[in-house]
């Protein structure tokens, strides 16, 4: 399997471009440490590094440098069972080699192992304290979490990561913005927010001239770009009524103790019969049905991410006992929890 270093793809700066930015550029290099977890985004990670990248491109000095980190490997592999080399060794790292890091960024993705680990947590506690940047791709944020980080700091964080960050972390804010940018912490949810969450970190270092630059090059086949923040859309739900969606953030909010359907039609003040009709008319559902499958996909990614046990997952998915989660996930998913749980883990 072939093994690709991230640094050798830094290149100089380009000379004489026509987008060579040459005023007002805080010129300063700034160090970003990317510590990959096993079976980490690669899409996420490789649209980051590309930015950083092209901002060196179109810069008349070199004005990022990059550095690839393992836990306890010199080679990590990534969600698509490329290995990437790594620099440096976390858990053989030197204060002096992380303390020359200006910002360190976390990768995750939809595999990684989301349990507190010693060396992660002491290594990023060690770099907070010293006034290191903490930024995170998809999930890596619940490393932030398990080292005690983001208490009382909004964040993003993957959707599918939601109900593991809920049930292992009860002052946790989730943001409904697919990034976040803050002083000491940056997160995002996925490969496109990643990108955004990188811009944004450049625009605060040297300037917006040099993200307008970027943007015009990585995003010629997007959409307008503002550079703010977008809204997750886990349900399309900017092309549902307001009141649709005022219910099915109820039913998310309400999955350890369903509401009954006459408690979704008093907190949401329609009738019976207009909630029916608009879930028939944009999710050709019922509300019980759909309220059922809001659940059992919350028990899936607990099965999948966590080894918490069949029988809590069923408390903690709204089902009274385990033979009727059981059934339920069963007859939705066509395999049992135990068998779900392991075929995952088999990928």
């Amino acid at each position: 399997m072939r093994t690709h270093n991230f640094e050798q793809l830094v290149s100089e700066p380009i000379k004489n471009s026509p987008f060579m930015i040459k005023d007002d550029l805080n010129v300063e290099i700034t160090k970003i440490g990317f510590l990959l977890l096993d079976n980490f985004s690669i899409a996420s990670f490789t649209s980051s590094v590309d930015t950083l990248i092209t901002a060196n491109l179109f810069s008349e000095n070199l004005i990022f440098e990059t550095k690839t980190m393992g836990i306890n490997s010199i080679s990590v592999e990534s969600d698509l069972n490329i290995n990437i080399s790594t620099d440096l060794v976390i858990s053989k790292i030197l204060k002096k080699e992380l303390f020359s890091f200006d910002i360190i960024i976390v990768c995750g993705g939809y595999r990684c192992d989301l349990g507190k680990n010693e060396i992660i947590n002491s290594f990023l506690m060690t770099a907070y304290k010293k006034g290191i940047h903490l930024a995170s791709l998809w999930n890596g944020v619940i490393h932030l979490a398990n080292a005690g980080l983001m208490n009382g700091i909004e964040f993003s964080a993957h959707p599918n990561s939601h109900s593991y960050i809920k049930e292992h972390f009860s002052d946790a804010i989730l943001s409904h913005h697919a990034f976040t940018v803050h002083d000491h912490f940056s997160s995002s949810a996925g490969i496109n927010s990643s990108q955004e969450m990188v811009l944004n970190l450049i625009e605060k270092l040297k300037g917006e001239k040099i993200v307008r630059t970027i943007r015009d090059i990585l995003s010629c086949d997007k959409g307008p770009q503002t550079g703010e923040s977008i809204k997750l859309d886990i349900y399309n739900s900017h092309r549902l009524p307001e009141k649709l969606n005022s219910t099915l953030n109820l039913m998310n909010n309400n999955i350890e103790e369903p509401l009954k359907i006459n408690e979704l039609v008093q907190f949401s003040s329609l009738s019976r019969r207009q909630i029916e009709r608009l879930f028939q008319k944009y999710l050709n559902s019922t509300p019980s049905k759909f309220y059922l499958e809001i659940r059992l996909n919350h028990a899936h990614r607990l099965l999948t991410q966590s080894n918490t046990s069949i029988t809590n997952i069923a408390i903690a998915s709204g089902f009274c006992t385990s033979s009727h989660f059981s059934n339920s996930f069963k007859d939705f998913f066509g395999l049992s929890p135990t068998l779900a749980r392991l075929k995952f883990y088999k990928k």
